[in-house]
């Protein structure tokens, strides 16, 4: 079962880099506008990401990781399905 899982991950997209870069982004865009409450909401998003080694196939693959709520997680299935957010 696990080459079988290890093959397709293998055509799957890993989001991951991804959603790391928009995150950083996003959080640099938000303290511009002065909007520091926003900010430290994403920086802390980017930085647990960071620190899971896990790849991210999905958006559904969020919720296992602290500070992804439904706002954020909404943000990045928008990126995921149109390549960018408004």
């Amino acid at each position: 079962m696990d080459l079988v899982n290890n093959t397709i991950n293998a055509f799957r997209k890993d989001y991951r880099k991804d959603f790391l870069d928009f995150l950083d982004e996003y959080s640099t865009l938000l303290g511009k506008k002065g909007d520091h409450f926003k900010q430290k909401i994403f920086k802390r998003a980017h930085d647990n990401l960071l620190s899971y080694n896990e790849p991210i196939y999905d958006t559904k693959d969020m919720s296992k990781i602290n500070g992804f709520g439904p706002g954020i997680i909404k943000l990045l299935d928008e990126l995921v399905s149109t390549g960018s957010v408004e």
